[in-house]
This record gives C-alpha cells, structure tokens and sequence, in this order.
C-alpha cells in the first residue's frame, strides 16, 4: 500500500501529518528568531505535538482531551483578532499581535490559532466525548502549569500562568487560580464538543428525512 493511499484511507494519519507540518511551522518561527524559542510552551505552540500523538495512536477522546485546554483561549484569540482588525479591543489576548506587528513568527501565530482548533473540531464533531477525554485533559493541565512555573520567567507570563492574560484582570486572577480557571476552561470546551457532536446527530437526521 503507498503512502498517499494510506492517508486517504485513514484520517487519523491525514490530521496527523497535517498537524506536523504545523508544528514544523512553528519550530521554523523558532529558527527564524531564536528569541522566542521559550514561546513554544505556550500550549498553541506545544500542542500540534500531543495531537500528533493522538492521531498515531488513534485515540479520537485523547485528541478531544488534548484541545480542550485551548479551545476556549483560542476561539477568545480569533475574536479578539478579528475585533481589532475592525476597530475595537474585545479580550486583549491578540494585542502582542498588533503591538509587535506581522512578523514572521506572529504571521505563524495567526495560522496556527485560526487553523488548527478549527481542524480538530471538524475532525471530531461526530465523535461523542468520554469522560475519559477529561483524564487525557487533566494531565496536560498539569504538565503546563509546572513546566511554565518551572522553566519560564514570570515577567513573559507563559500560557497566562503568572499574571493572567488580556483582560482577565477583572476576575480575581493569582498563580494558584491558574489551575483552576484551565480546568473550568476545559469543561467548558467539553460542554462545547457534547453540543457540537448532538447538533452533527440532530443535522444529519434532519437531513435523512428532508432528502
């Protein structure tokens, strides 16, 4: 069996390599400006990696469990992307965007966040989450918060673990909340997938009985 017709065949491996050559995207931004090699914990920066893994293992709840921590940062990132691309400042988490302008590793930045939680959620939709992909979640919480306590400085405020990212100061915000806001974000974006996999069910069996 070639290559091609073993992609074509197994969509696991079709997201997978689309996933590693997102991630060479980003390792490239890292060669490109060696500066910001410290971004790749950020976990939009991390994550292509995990999935990857998932997609070779072809585990459909690991790779649920794995976007969930992201899912609701990003969705916020592509709003407040495009907000302040027509004029006004929704969320705050896209302004380094704006302030450092489109450079190499900030255009990566933007594929990265427009792209690939879309990607993993049309790859997932039909699937019904497991409570199983919240234990997948959870240790990933977990290996990030004490990697970016670990290995980063808090002035760089790493995955929003120090200070809180954009405009969540508003809500009382300090370095022992993080843990607990990423698990009430990945609940949150469990919730997202159970009604995104019920809309699927109920769309295509309206669509059976319309045609």
């Amino acid at each position: 069996m070639n290559f091609l017709k073993l992609v074509s065949i197994n969509p696991f491996y079709s997201l997978g390599i689309f996933l590693i050559i997102a991630q060479i995207f980003i390792f490239s931004a890292v060669l490109h400006d060696p500066s910001v090699a410290i971004f790749l914990l950020w976990s939009c920066n991390n994550f292509c990696i995990f999935l990857a893994y998932a997609c070779y293992k072809k585990d459909m709840q690991m790779i649920k469990g794995i976007s969930y921590l992201g899912l609701v940062s990003q969705i916020l990132w592509i709003l407040d992307f495009s907000s302040q691309s027509l004029g006004f400042n929704l969320s705050g988490v896209a302004d380094y965007i704006f302030l450092e302008g489109f450079t190499y590793a900030n255009e990566v930045s933007i594929g990265v966040h427009m792209v690939v939680p879309i990607a993993v959620l049309l790859f997932s939709v039909a699937i019904k989450p497991t409570y199983r992909s919240l234990l997948v979640a959870l240790p990933y919480i977990l290996f990030l918060y004490i990697a970016t306590i670990v290995f980063t400085p808090p002035s760089e405020d790493i995955n929003c673990v120090f200070l809180g990212c954009g405009n969540i100061t508003y809500l009382p915000y300090n370095i022992f909340l993080w843990p607990l806001y990423a698990t009430i974000s990945t609940l949150i974006a469990y919730g997202i997938h159970l009604v995104l996999y019920y809309g699927w069910i109920k769309t295509g069996v309206f669509l059976r009985h319309t045609f």
